[in-house]
């Protein structure tokens, strides 16, 4: 059963969260970041900004009502606050940039619907997640027919090994 509360009491709960660095659980929607995380899967998110990095996977408010699980491509500094930009892995285009304050925390670990656990924070998912990154930069650089389909073919075969 998920219980829906009015957004400005879940975005308090969060704020509240992000100071003490507590974890939640988020039942995602949605195949924006197929196939590590698919549509009724679980986000365990520990709620802080520390060690989000290239190619780490965050939580964010998008808008009041919705919070979007995507992957960190870059990161950088505008008047000294951290600015993120994302993209889903199943996505073609690029998330608006995010200031800090946007973030809801990292996701820590994805509790697929079949019962398996991927912990995300380990070094093989974070040298996939670096690899993942790496795949994005290059299509950016190659023709768009070539990107949709050898791109999604390397996709899958990471999938694979997770």
């Amino acid at each position: 059963m998920m219980v829906e509360a009015p957004p400005h009491i879940t975005n308090a709960v969060f704020e509240v969260w992000k100071r003490v660095g507590n974890k939640s659980r988020v039942l995602v929607g949605g195949w924006s970041m197929h196939p590590l995380i698919e549509d009724g899967d679980t986000a365990l998110v520990l709620h802080t900004c520390k060690d989000v990095d290239v190619g780490t996977v965050i939580a964010f408010k998008l808008t009041k009502e919705r919070i979007v699980v995507h992957r960190v491509l870059r990161s950088y500094l505008r008047r000294s606050k951290r600015v993120f930009i994302c993209r889903g892995d199943n996505n073609l285009h690029l998330d608006p940039p995010l200031s800090e304050e946007m973030v809801i925390g990292r996701v820590e670990a994805v509790r697929k619907k079949s019962g398996k656990t991927i912990a995300l924070d380990g070094i093989v998912q974070r040298w996939l997640g670096y690899t993942i990154v790496g795949c994005f930069e290059l299509a950016r650089k190659l023709p768009r027919a070539w990107t949709q389909i050898k791109v999604a073919k390397v996709f899958d075969r990471i999938a694979m090994i997770v």
